[in-house]
């Protein structure tokens, strides 16, 4: 059983727990009317408290590549990164450890909780698109990669600073008005070589 299904049953439980508790207190005649005016907020305390410590277990699971191989959707690109054969960016990335751990979220913090309001919306629309199977076949990415990603981790390097191209695009690759895979090439296959079972991938409008 993973963390969310464990947190989801918690919940659940918690809050029932929580109702039988406050009916237990309204109906006595041991308790004061103080609890039983307080005991009513435990209806919204407790499913607050259970979203709260929900959503930071899903943000954090969501940072584990594991997360990202569970949805058909993203099992492509997942697969491919960890392919030894596969000369793509991501995989080029992972085969020579240039980042140790958490290698999809590295990458799509913006996702994450301190990611742009704009990348909430965008993966929550996913989600729902999703969820719903409201999506066509193969998949596009229809957005902008936002390059500050990248350059989190190479900005400031020997390797990075060394190159003249970098520093002419400087203020380009800054406001994301060129993108690092323009050079460096795609950060996964494209979409006809994407392949789990048959070619599957999908259109996030």
């Amino acid at each position: 059983m993973d963390i969310v299904t464990t947190i989801k049953i918690a919940g659940f439980a918690v809050i029932l727990a929580g109702m039988v508790l406050c009916l237990i207190i309204m109906r006595s005649d041991y308790y004061s009317p103080v609890y039983k005016r307080i005991a009513p907020l435990t209806f919204l305390v407790l499913p607050v408290l259970v979203i709260v410590l929900g959503n930071y277990h899903v943000f954090e699971g969501s940072q584990k590549v594991s997360s990202c191989l569970r949805c058909h959707v993203m099992a492509p690109m997942a697969m491919d990164m960890i392919n030894p054969e596969s000369t793509t960016l991501a995989a080029r990335h992972y085969k020579n450890r240039w980042i140790a751990k958490k290698q999809c979220f590295t990458c799509h913090k913006d996702y994450g909780l301190n990611g742009t309001i704009k990348a909430k919306l965008d993966g929550f629309r996913h989600l729902v698109k999703y969820s719903l199977g409201s999506y066509t076949l193969p998949v596009r990415f229809r957005g902008r990669f936002n390059n500050q990603n990248c350059l989190e981790c190479h900005r400031g390097t020997q390797k990075f600073e060394g190159i003249k191209s970098h520093h002419t695009l400087r203020e380009r690759l800054e406001s994301n008005k060129t993108n690092c895979t323009h050079c460096h090439g795609f950060p996964h296959p494209n979409p006809i070589e994407r392949h789990h079972g048959e070619a599957q991938t999908v259109s996030l409008k």
